[in-house]
């Protein structure tokens, strides 16, 4: 655990390419006081630049339903969560 919580905290394009994803999920709003925002591809199966299926239920099983869902382009999804 940190001992500072930033008041907005950004993962851009990077969650899908974590080793463990409920941990990083966990980490980020631990570190977290207001604004949690991640932009991530949902639903792309795992490749040479994902290892990892994110899907937007796993979000909402740890983060909960967001504030924001905006889907940028096909399968790229910005969220903003409420901590």
């Amino acid at each position: 655990d940190l001992d500072i919580k930033f008041d907005t905290t950004f993962m851009l394009a990077s969650l899908d390419n974590v080793e463990d994803v409920e941990l990083t999920l966990k980490a980020l709003k631990n570190c977290t006081k207001n604004n949690l925002v991640i932009l991530t591809g949902i639903d792309i199966e795992p490749d040479k630049y994902h290892t990892f299926k994110i899907t937007k239920e796993i979000l909402y099983k740890h983060l909960g339903k967001p504030l924001i869902e905006k889907e940028m382009m096909p399968k790229l999804f910005l969220f903003e969560w409420l901590v």
